[in-house]
């Protein structure tokens, strides 16, 4: 009744958004261990997983890819009936560090402790992160949610950041490299527009160049070169409005998605891909989401589906899409008519 063991290879996912700034399921499959505990208005995870890194090694196959491993907390508290706060922490560390063969740090199995301190402990250079998720109902329709990942974080420095876009106090320290928080806001409306079995998502993502990276892939937030987080890793901001209707078998979905999108250039680093070496940031101040090829993104899709099996989701669909890509290189409109066969076993995000 308290306890759930899980040992899989399989994937993981924090949070109530389509997105997840915390841990979502957008990189390949991993091997984990995870230990649900519930307790009364407590719901508390640990989790301990073995990533792999293919970004600048050879490898013959999966067991010889260089391991990294992950270790989280996620404390779900049910403050009341319709508010619950969830505080997520995580680090990640190298399975062979400085030519030790580390393998799995068995001081991260402290079921209670902060990583940070850990860290200190240990001497090690791990890369740490903190979070929370938010949510909160408005009677049986409406949900309000957000999240907030914490990467690094330096409050002297936020507050000039906040003074010189807010309170337009002039300064050129403004958006400094290493302050690296991202964001989600999110609504859910059920039986939207007083129409039934009608739901409507409208939510917001923020994540400034650089975060979830590090020195590299063994430390970065990724698994085989893939984010852990959202599936553009960083420098970017994003809206999206989910749209759909389940009557019977028939499930009809309207999604529309527009990004803004900071890509890297050649040599240089402007904070997108996070397997790029932090160290190697182009700007010390005056760094902000879109920064380098700035890319706007549109995203329209609208898909019908007949659902044959519902345990499995398994649907005949048909659908058309449309992605819209512009910068100050280039510009080019994709459209796809699509069907086919299609369950929820495997989540695939093909919607960047």
């Amino acid at each position: 009744k308290l306890f759930n063991f899980t040992l899989g290879h399989g994937k993981n996912f924090f949070g109530n958004g389509y997105r997840s700034m915390l841990l979502s399921d957008v990189a390949n499959n991993y091997t984990y261990f995870r230990i649900n505990t519930t307790i009364g208005k407590f719901k508390y995870v640990q989790l301990y997983s073995n990533f792999k890194d293919i970004s600048s090694s050879t490898y013959s196959d999966y067991f010889s890819m260089p391991n990294k491993f992950g270790a989280f907390h996620y404390l779900s508290w049910n403050i009341a009936p319709w508010l619950n706060a969830s505080f997520f922490e995580t680090v990640i560390w190298p399975g062979k560090d400085d030519n030790l063969q580390r393998g799995f740090d068995i001081s991260y199995l402290n079921p209670v402790s902060f990583y940070r301190p850990i860290e200190y402990s240990i001497g090690s250079s791990d890369n740490s992160l903190m979070g929370l998720n938010l949510s909160a109902n408005a009677g049986s329709n409406h949900m309000l949610y957000g999240q907030i990942m914490l990467d690094e974080f330096l409050l002297s420095q936020v507050r000039t950041t906040i003074t010189h876009h807010w309170l337009r106090r002039q300064t050129t320290e403004w958006g400094w490299w290493a302050n690296k928080q991202a964001i989600q806001i999110g609504y859910r409306w059920f039986d939207a527009f007083f129409a039934k079995n009608l739901n409507w998502r409208i939510e917001y993502n923020y994540v400034p160049p650089y975060t979830y990276s590090h020195t590299g892939g063994l430390l970065n937030y990724g698994h085989e070169n893939q984010p852990l987080a959202h599936v553009l890793g960083a420098n970017f901001h994003e809206i999206i409005s989910i749209l759909n209707f389940q009557r019977g078998h028939w499930y009809v979905e309207l999604k529309n998605m527009y990004q803004v999108v900071g890509k890297d250039t050649g040599s240089s680093n402007y904070g997108s891909n996070i397997y790029l070496d932090y160290q190697t940031y182009e700007n010390l101040y005056q760094n902000y989401a879109g920064q380098g090829i700035t890319s706007e993104i549109f995203f329209n899709q609208l898909k019908v589906s007949y659902i044959i099996l519902p345990a499995s989701n398994l649907s005949i669909q048909f659908g058309v899409l449309n992605r819209v890509e512009s910068n100050a290189n280039f510009s080019y409109s994709t459209n796809y008519i699509f069907g086919g066969l299609s369950t929820s076993l495997s989540n695939l995000y093909r919607d960047f």
